[in-house]
């Protein structure tokens, strides 16, 4: 088993892994809400125009056709993360996009997963502890994990996923992450726990206060 499913053995385990990396199902799709919201805060930042000459022509009709409730196929979400990419922003920049993306999309994902209440025993672990359903709502395949490092730490895994090779999709991803977050705690910390040698695993710690 490879240190991405293995490796963490002293742990605390908050949600397991659903199946040993050999066996889990790669990402195939994302859901359109994720695309959707991606472009309109390209549009609100004024990068919509540069974003459409660096995005391949064949993949103009389905991106800009997409709605928020299809399956955006791998190969689809590759050229747009790819385009994004080659925008050349800088990672603070993109986590700030993530965040709007997080802001039109998670919360109300959230939301249908009942952990936006507030209330006694409320805390970040109520949203990490629904991570693996939050993921397979806004994509299809991937393996999720998260652990306890500290009473205020978490690191979350998610394996089998080839978005991760694009650095922009991984700073994103942190911006989405910290949305998660904001219905629980007063500030969050995310710092990507990439790997070149795994390049197909995300990872990150989270610290708050």
């Amino acid at each position: 088993m490879s240190k991405a499913s293995g490796g963490f053995a002293k742990l605390e385990t908050i949600v397991p892994f659903n199946e040993p990396r050999a066996d889990a199902p790669a990402v195939t799709a994302i859901r359109g809400i994720l695309l959707v919201a991606s472009l309109q805060a390209l549009r609100d930042l004024d990068l919509f125009d540069s974003y459409i000459r660096l995005l391949p022509d064949e993949f103009h009709q389905p991106i800009l056709t997409a709605v928020t409730s299809s399956d955006i196929p791998l190969p689809i979400a590759m050229a747009h993360y790819g385009a994004c990419d080659r925008l050349g922003l800088a990672p603070s920049e993109i986590q700030k996009i993530g965040k709007r993306v997080g802001e039109k999309a998670i919360v109300k994902v959230l939301a249908t997963l009942g952990t936006l209440a507030r209330g006694a025993g409320v805390t970040p672990w109520t949203g990490l502890g629904a991570m693996a359903r939050l993921w397979a709502r806004l994509f299809e395949g991937g393996n999720v994990c998260v652990m306890k490092v500290g009473p205020k730490d978490a690191r979350v895994v998610v394996e089998k996923v080839p978005l991760a090779r694009i650095a922009y999709f991984r700073n994103s991803f942190l911006g989405v992450n910290e949305v998660c977050f904001a219905p629980f705690t007063r500030r969050v910390v995310i710092n990507d726990q990439y790997s070149s040698k795994e390049p197909e695993v995300l990872g990150y710690l989270a610290a708050w206060v």
